[in-house]
């Protein structure tokens, strides 16, 4: 009866460690991308929601832009596992309506996030309700313009 225990204890262990593996590569695969998103949000007014979105794009090191009033408009760019745990972030908040309308993904590569942001800073930027000309204008200067027209469609 014991030896079963083992075998079965063995095989579990050999399951878990093969589900470790796989969750390694996958992390070590996202690692290699630079992210960028561009979040529309009905409107974004809260304190509490602008407080987190300052919040944790400066813990996940993500620079961007958010535009309050409405509609909302959050770009972030940094490293694509942090943009995907920013969203997850933003999407358990309560939210009139909330949709990642642009997404992109570069190659690292051989070099860093660094090398490839085009938001120097590692937090975001709240531009006001009458923000919207100079958010374009912003990514239009940094090479952003075809993420910044996704919130369009």
């Amino acid at each position: 009866m014991s030896s079963v225990i083992f075998a079965l204890q063995d095989s579990i262990d050999e399951v878990l460690l093969q589900r470790q593996t796989r969750n390694i590569s996958t992390e070590q695969e996202k690692e290699k991308y630079l992210g960028r998103r561009l979040i529309w949000s009905h409107h974004i007014k809260s304190t509490t929601k602008r407080k987190h979105i300052r919040d944790w794009s400066g813990e996940l090191e993500l620079g961007g832009y958010a535009k309050t009033g409405y509609p909302g408009i959050i770009i972030v760019e940094g490293d694509e596992r942090n943009c995907i745990e920013f969203c997850r972030r933003l999407k358990n908040l309560r939210w009139k309506a909330l949709l990642v309308k642009g997404e992109e993904r570069e190659e690292i590569g051989e070099g860093t996030v660094e090398d490839l942001r085009k938001i120097q800073r590692k937090s975001v930027l709240e531009v006001g309700e009458d923000g919207m000309s100079f958010l374009a204008e912003q990514c239009k200067s940094i090479g952003l313009e075809d993420l910044f027209l996704t919130q369009m469609h």
